[in-house]
C-alpha cells in the first residue's frame, strides 16, 4: 500500500512540476516586464517600500521612496533572477533526469520540493479560508489587488526577498549558526545563509520559532485567520532554507507572492491560471498527506531489523579454513545455488532436492586450481 501511495504522489508531483515550469516562466517574464514598467511611476507618492522588523508584529523603521526605491527594486530583481537560475540549475534538470531514470525514487530535489511545498501551502491556505467561511467568519485580505499593477509588483517582490532576511536569516539561520559555534562545531561562515542542515533538535526549535513569528507577523494586515496558513508557509520556507539555503526559500516566496503579476499583464491568462491553480490545490492535498506521513515516521522511526545470524553446523570448527568454498557451487541437476547441510559431507539443493557430496566437489575444485596454475 505504501509503495502505491508513493507512486501516486510521484505522478502527481511530476504533473505539478510541468505546470510549475510554465507558471514560473510566466512569472519571470512578468518580472522582466516590470523593470521598465515601474520606471514610469517613480514620481508617484506611493512609490515607496517599508523596512521593518517582525517581532512578531511588524515595526516599521523607515521608508525608501522614489529613485532609491527603484534602485532597491532592481537589486531585488537581481536576487530573484539569481535564485531562479540556482533553482533551475540545481533542481529542474536533475529532477527530470532522475524522474525518467528512476521515476519512483525517494531522492530529494530542490525543484520538486519547491513545487510540492508551494502546492501544499496553497492548499492549506484555501482550506483554512473556506473553513473560516464555513464557521461564519469572513476572512479579510490585505487588499493589495485594489492598487495599480506597478504597486503590487513593487510590494510583493520586496516582501518575497526582504521577509526572508528578517525572518529566515535573523530567526533561523543566524541563531542556528551561533548555537553550533558556541557548542564548538566550526561551521563555515556561508552556512549562516542556510543549506546542508538536517532536522535535528536545534533546527526544529528555530524552525518552529521563526515560523510562529512569520505567522503572527501576518495577523496585523490579514487578520487572525492568516496566522495558521502563514505558519505552515513558514515551515515550508524554513525547511527549504535549512536544506538548500536562502536562495531556495526566496524562490518559493517569490513564486507565492508574484504569481498574480502575469494576470495583471494579460487577462487572457485568467482561465488557464485558474485551471493550474485548481490542480496545485488538489496536488497540495496529496502532498499534505504525504508530508504528514513523513513527519510521523521522522518522529516515530521504525525499529531496525536485526540481522539474522546463520548458525554454523556444529561439525564445522571456527578455525577451519575454506569452509565456505562451496558457495559458488551450482546444482548439476537444476542449476540451483541455495543448499542445506545434510551432514558433514553432504549438501541438499533446496530447489530440486539433489544431494551433493562435498568431498568430490572439493577435489574437483582443487583439480581445477592445479590445472589453472599449470596453464
Amino acid at each position: 500500500m505504501a509503495s502505491i501511495l508513493h507512486s501516486l504522489k510521484e505522478i502527481v508531483s511530476f504533473i505539478a512540476a510541468i505546470f510549475m515550469i510554465i507558471t514560473f516562466s510566466l512569472i519571470l517574464f512578468s518580472l522582466g516586464y516590470s523593470v521598465p514598467y515601474l520606471s514610469q511611476h517613480i514620481g508617484d507618492p506611493h512609490f515607496a517600500v517599508p523596512f521593518y522588523l517582525a517581532i512578531p508584529i511588524p515595526i516599521v523603521l523607515f521608508f525608501v521612496e522614489g529613485q532609491m526605491a527603484y534602485i532597491w527594486y532592481i537589486l531585488l530583481t537581481s536576487v530573484a533572477i539569481l535564485a531562479s537560475f540556482y533553482c533551475g540549475y540545481k533542481g529542474i534538470y536533475p529532477y527530470f533526469k532522475e524522474f525518467f531514470s528512476k521515476p519512483f525514487s525517494y531522492k530529494h530535489n530542490l525543484f520538486q520540493d519547491v513545487t510540492e511545498l508551494f502546492s501544499l501551502s496553497l492548499f492549506f491556505t484555501m482550506l483554512i479560508y473556506y473553513l473560516s467561511l464555513l464557521f461564519g467568519y469572513t476572512p479579510s485580505t490585505i487588499g493589495i489587488e485594489k492598487y495599480p499593477l506597478w504597486y503590487q509588483m513593487l510590494q510583493t517582490l520586496h516582501a518575497a526577498v526582504y521577509e526572508e532576511i528578517i525572518v529566515r536569516f535573523l530567526f533561523l539561520g543566524l541563531p542556528l549558526f551561533l548555537t553550533y559555534r558556541l557548542l564548538g562545531k566550526k561551521l563555515p561562515y556561508y552556512r549562516i545563509f542556510g543549506g546542508g542542515f538536517k532536522l535535528g533538535t536545534f533546527e526544529i526549535i528555530y524552525l518552529l520559532i521563526s515560523s510562529l513569528i512569520f505567522g503572527f507577523a501576518h495577523m496585523s494586515s490579514w487578520g487572525p485567520w492568516k496566522v495558521i496558513p502563514a505558519f505552515v508557509a513558514g515551515l515550508a520556507l524554513g525547511y527549504l532554507y535549512l536544506r538548500y539555503g536562502i536562495l531556495a526559500s526566496i524562490v518559493l516566496h517569490f513564486i507565492n507572492d508574484f504569481i498574480s503579476a502575469p494576470l495583471g499583464i494579460s487577462n487572457a491568462l485568467l482561465l488557464p491560471f485558474s485551471i493550474v491553480t485548481i490542480y496545485f490545490m488538489v496536488a497540495g492535498a496529496v502532498f499534505f498527506i504525504s508530508y504528514s506521513i513523513r513527519i510521523y515516521h521522522h518522529f516515530h522511526p521504525q525499529p531496525k531489523r536485526e540481522k539474522m545470524e546463520i548458525e554454523r553446523p556444529p561439525w564445522l570448527s571456527s578455525s577451519q579454513k575454506n569452509v565456505d568454498r562451496w558457495i559458488d557451487l551450482r546444482c548439476p541437476i537444476c542449476g540451483g545455488d541455495v543448499f542445506q547441510y545434510v551432514d558433514e559431507n553432504h549438501l541438499k539443493c533446496l530447489r530440486c532436492g539433489n544431494i551433493i557430496e562435498l568431498s568430490s566437489y572439493r577435489e574437483q575444485s582443487h583439480q581445477s586450481e592445479r590445472e589453472g596454475h599449470l596453464l
